[in-house]
């Protein structure tokens, strides 16, 4: 990896890292990891190119320049929208990043946020994202801009999640949702500020943190691969949004490579990546579906069917009990419903007979004595 003089170069790590190394918010609070395989090549039995560049492809939109913004999931949402909705109509929107920071309640603006969350609150919207010319810049109009019916937005029909930390098998559902369209990924920025081109390896920027929701804190997105000519190396090419003087014109190479212990990649890679549908897109091989749904004012993740906390708060996880590595959740939930069932119905016996008078059938009535007549009779 080649060190340069960037934008960032009269910035402290610190300063950096309030502006551009916090921007992203890992959206599971746990995740489970595969074994511990090794892999350091593109795999060799699957049936893909050796290289792929969607820049050589289709036009994939400007480079961003989020400046002080912590906005990259932003900006990383729309570039995926985009290149999703040129793939598939061959027309290329421009949904507006300004309308995420500014309207999204599930995200936290230029503070954090995600770019499922993002995904799942477009889908719930009237009009989608709505374009660049409808919302040009952040603004606090947002009921505005969405009750004008005129509006452009951009629709989708949910997202897929490539399985995190899984070795090859995360390696192989990246390269085979790549092929059908670019894919949003979060990773470790920090070393990062002065990068000024070549091959970025796992020893030159390692996650974050060995903890998965702190390893990551940037969002980019991932437009192909290669192999490195000088180190014979393959790698993911990254175009990020810190603008066309940083990097390799905007863009990064990460080693394609993984830890076979923790199962990260260079810079955190593997710990998070998702690609949105549209247009009757199906998630590829080895990729899970998600969708959000609106129920009153909370928005679903389904089929997790979690509530997405607002403001970047991620998504409430119900709590899962777990006995010497066994989980017994669903177990003790079933369990649960029989117990309320039966107290239900023991309950309304209690009542039946609180309000209902008893009648007893074997013990037999005493006749009422007759009322005594005075009369011609009685004289």
């Amino acid at each position: 990896m080649k060190m340069g003089v960037t934008r960032f170069a009269d910035l402290t790590e610190e300063e950096f890292s309030k502006h551009h190394g916090k921007g992203f918010n890992a959206m599971d609070k746990e995740k489970e990891k595969g074994g511990g395989d090794e892999g350091k090549a593109l795999p060799k039995d699957i049936d893909l190119p050796k290289t792929l560049d969607w820049r050589q492809k289709m036009d994939i939109g400007p480079l961003y320049s989020q400046g002080a913004c912590s906005g990259c999931w932003a900006y990383s949402t729309v570039q995926v929208i985009a290149d999703s909705k040129l793939i598939g109509t061959g027309h290329r929107p421009s949904p507006s990043p300004y309308y995420l920071l500014s309207c999204d309640e599930l995200d936290s603006g230029c503070n954090t946020g995600n770019m499922a969350t993002a995904y799942a609150w477009i889908q719930v919207q009237q009009h989608g994202i709505l374009s660049v010319e409808d919302f040009p810049t952040a603004s606090d109009r947002c009921m505005e801009a969405e009750s004008n019916e005129k509006a452009k937005g951009v629709t989708i029909d949910g997202f897929c999640e490539i399985p995190p930390l899984r070795g090859a098998e995360t390696v192989y559902a990246l390269l085979r949702a790549l092929y059908q369209q670019p894919v949003a990924i979060g990773m470790n920025v920090k070393p990062l500020q002065l990068y000024g081109g070549g091959l970025v390896t796992m020893e030159d920027c390692p996650p974050a943190s060995s903890d998965q929701i702190n390893a990551i804190n940037h969002a980019a997105v991932v437009v192909g691969w290669g192999e490195d000519e000088e180190s014979g190396k393959p790698y993911f090419l990254i175009k990020n949004s810190y603008g066309q003087d940083w990097g390799e014109n905007g863009y990064a190479r990460l080693e394609m490579a993984y830890d076979g212990d923790s199962m990260y990649g260079a810079c955190g890679m593997f710990a998070e990546q998702n690609y949105p549908l549209t247009d009757g897109r199906d998630c590829t091989e080895g990729s899970e579906k998600k969708w959000s749904e609106l129920r009153g004012d909370d928005v679903y993740l389904m089929p997790d069917n979690v509530v997405i906390l607002p403001d970047g708060g991620g998504i409430l996880t119900p709590a899962r009990i777990k006995v010497f590595g066994y989980d017994l959740t669903a177990i003790l939930k079933t369990a649960s419903f029989v117990c309320f069932a039966l107290c239900v119905f023991f309950l309304g016996i209690e009542i039946y007979y609180c309000f209902v008078p008893e009648q007893d059938g074997d013990t037999p009535r005493t006749p009422a004595p007759s009322h005594l007549h005075y009369g011609a009779a009685g004289k």
